[in-house]
C-alpha cells in the first residue's frame, strides 16, 4: 500500500498517460476521489489472482471507511465475468463515489494490473448530550 502524497500523485499521472478503453480523467479523479490517501497495484498473472493480492493489501485499512474510491484494470484478456469477480474484492464506500478505467493492453509484467485509489474518512465525533 502506497500512502506517500507524492508517490499518489506520480502513479495518477501514471495511470492517466495511459491508453483507455473506459477512460479515466484528471476531473474524475478531482470529482471522486481529490485528495487520495492510499493507493496500491497490484500485477499478476490472472484475474483470480489479482483479486486474491488486492483482497491482501485492502486487508491493511483495517475497517477505515472509504469516501472515494478510484480504480484503474488493465490485461488484454479481461472478461465480465473476471471484473465481476474483481468488483466483489472493492471495499463499500461510505459515499457512493466510484469510477473505473479499463485499458486493453498488455501490462508491462504480468497480465492483470490494478491499480486502486481511495480516500478515507475521517471519522467525526459527535458531542455526548446529557
Amino acid at each position: 500500500m502506497i500512502t506517500d502524497k507524492q508517490q499518489i500523485q506520480t502513479a495518477i499521472d501514471c495511470v492517466l498517460g495511459q491508453e483507455m478503453y473506459l477512460p479515466l480523467t484528471r476531473e474524475a479523479f478531482e470529482e471522486i476521489c481529490p485528495t487520495p490517501t492510499m493507493a496500491i497495484n497490484v500485477v499478476a498473472r490472472d484475474a483470480n489472482e489479482a483479486a486474491f493480492l488486492l483482497k491482501i493489501e485492502l486487508s491493511q485499512i483495517n475497517g477505515q471507511q472509504l469516501s472515494g474510491i478510484v480504480v484503474f484494470l488493465k490485461s488484454t484478456s479481461m472478461t465480465m465475468r473476471d471484473l465481476e469477480y474483481i468488483n466483489t474484492v472493492f471495499p463499500h464506500c461510505g459515499c457512493v463515489h466510484f469510477k473505473r478505467g479499463i485499458s486493453f493492453t498488455k501490462p508491462e509484467s504480468g497480465e492483470v494490473e490494478i491499480w486502486f485509489f481511495a480516500t478515507t474518512c475521517k471519522k467525526t465525533k459527535f458531542p455526548r448530550y446529557k
